[in-house]
């Protein structure tokens, strides 16, 4: 069994045996975690863990990580906690939008509408559980705030009005998902 140590350098040297080592020892756990504690869908958990997995890297190599207080593997799930929450806040701000306002959702009477973080917790479910291009599309505009430029980059689309209908699209299945539930 190999030291936290051993593992950092591993990650350090874009050594892929350590690094998926500690992907296939940790996935279980985490998820495990984060669904037990948080309540959060699978689709979104396996986004998440990617996510922490690929920040562990970066910190790593940007030498982020020179004392350890706890162990690798403890910080680990930290960063999973953090980048959740920074989701969660990112969605709340995204549940304000005019888009979703046109869903119809925040129009009517208090008293007939669901708890507002119910409802929140329903469509980031949703948004969890819809395929690609279109779980991409929404969470990189609404949660990771990156413009259309940003998204047309890193998604490889031609240009930013190919990313705006591709999100027009994707807001329509996801009007069409929240309707069905609420």
């Amino acid at each position: 069994m190999m030291t936290d140590q051993q593992i950092i350098e591993g990650f350090r040297n874009n050594d892929q045996k350590i690094i998926n080592e500690f992907y296939a020892a940790n996935k279980g756990a985490f998820l495990n975690h984060f669904r037990n504690t948080y309540g959060k869908a699978d689709d979104y958990l396996l986004d998440l863990y990617q996510d922490a997995i690929t920040a562990l890297w970066e910190n790593i190599q940007k030498g982020k990580l020179r004392t350890m207080t706890s162990t690798l593997s403890t910080y680990f799930f930290g960063i999973g906690k953090y980048k959740m929450m920074a989701n969660d806040r990112r969605f709340k701000e995204m549940t304000t939008d005019t888009d979703l306002q046109n869903l119809n959702l925040i129009d009517g009477d208090a008293e007939e509408l669901e708890e507002k973080e119910e409802r929140e917790q329903k469509i980031d479910e949703i948004v969890g559980k819809m395929k690609y291009p279109c779980s991409d599309i929404l969470r990189m505009h609404y949660w990771e705030k990156l413009s259309g430029e940003e998204i047309a980059h890193q998604m490889n689309y031609a240009s930013t009005d190919a990313v705006k209908t591709q999100k027009y699209k994707c807001m329509q299945k996801l009007k069409k998902a929240v309707l069905a539930v609420f």
